[in-house]
């Protein structure tokens, strides 16, 4: 199994844009391979996920789902703030490998509870492999009771 070494977050602007324009930054992720991933050539997902975090950090929860993997906060207090996330395909063929990868930040609206003046960015990575675990969710369905 690989293992996520570092994430860094790089070029971050001065600014970021409100409402729909996108700012992009640079997340650097450094991997290191097991050599039977070498191997292999074992397939990864790397997923990059952009937050805004408020007080105690939210606990990230992976439904690893290889391409279709969601990153999911469970509240330790006030809701951590998603700003962007960026998917990158990688195959194991060298012992360590850096990534950067792209991510598009997007701030969309702002609310009476939202910070007007800056937001602290914090990037989150996870390795989904091809052979490894899978999950998903149903769609939410609605039924009535009967007494």
């Amino acid at each position: 199994m690989a293992q996520i070494n570092s994430v860094e977050v790089k070029n971050v602007p001065e600014y970021i844009h409100v409402g729909n324009k996108e700012s992009e930054i640079m997340v650097a992720v450094a991997v290191t391979f097991h050599k039977i991933d070498m191997q292999l050539e074992m397939e990864y997902i790397l997923d990059v996920v952009i937050f805004d975090i408020h007080g105690p950090m939210d606990i990230p929860v992976i439904l690893a789902n290889w391409e279709d993997t969601k990153v999911l906060p469970v509240s330790l207090g006030r809701k951590d703030q998603y700003l962007g996330a960026a998917k990158k395909h990688i195959l194991a063929s060298t012992e360590s490998e850096l990534f950067e990868i792209p991510v598009n930040l997007q701030l969309g609206k702002l609310t009476r509870t939202d910070s007007y003046i800056r937001r602290r960015l914090d990037a989150f990575a996870t390795l989904t492999p091809a052979i490894g675990r899978s999950s998903k969710w149903s769609a939410q369905l609605e039924s009535y009771l009967l007494h």
